[in-house]
């Protein structure tokens, strides 16, 4: 929690925020952060990673596909992405699939582990996962107001790797978000993080 805390206050948000969060579970620690750091903040869940929404009280949920709609142009001062990068690469191939949303339980046996995984080792998800992550983007780039930045976060969580996220891939997930913006067409460039590893920690704000 203290590392969002820090991040946050580099983001240096108004007093009354609209944040765009997106987080495997309403407890999570950036919403616990945000919400110490700016106890008026105005949140959004993105709906791909599905939060437990029972955490987050009458903060509405957007779904990425109709985020662009949904969330008015240059009205989010911050877009938080904290543990999601798995999630949205997991939604991308559930899709191309025609597997329907993630379901818990399964193990590394489940549908949508057993095509991350076929997908990884032919070398083919980057062509299915890139252009949803880029799209996704795409419209959190229309949301954001000029100041604003987007902050994604990764880290080691067990329970993903029992349940089939293949280690080699796990731990490049910031790598591929970080090359799938630079070789996209959108305008975005990387802000620094002084003291974050960029292993684990990206910002993006606004390149044009």
């Amino acid at each position: 929690m203290a590392d969002w805390h820090r991040i946050l206050d580099i983001l240096n948000l108004p007093d009354e925020p609209a944040v765009l969060v997106g987080a495997p579970r309403g407890d999570s620690a950036v919403v616990q952060s945000l919400l110490e750091v700016r106890p008026s903040a105005r949140i959004t869940i993105l709906g791909v990673v599905l939060p437990d929404t029972a955490q987050w009280g009458s903060a509405p949920v957007v779904a990425p596909g109709e985020l662009s709609s949904a969330v008015a142009t240059g009205s989010v001062d911050a877009i938080l992405l904290d543990h999601a990068m798995d999630h949205i690469v997991i939604d991308a191939l559930s899709r191309h699939e025609g597997l329907g949303p993630k379901q818990s339980g399964g193990g590394e046996y489940s549908p949508w582990a057993r095509a991350l995984r076929a997908y990884w080792r032919a070398g083919d998800l980057e062509e299915v996962a890139a252009p949803f992550f880029v799209g996704l983007m795409k419209d959190c780039q229309s949301a954001l107001r000029r100041s604003g930045k987007i902050v994604i976060h990764h880290r080691i969580v067990g329970s993903d790797l029992i349940a089939g996220q293949p280690m080699d891939l796990y731990a490049e997930y910031i790598q591929l978000a970080r090359r799938w913006v630079k070789t996209s067409s959108l305008l975005l460039r990387e802000a620094p993080l002084d003291s974050f590893d960029p292993q684990w920690w990206l910002c993006l704000e606004s390149g044009s």
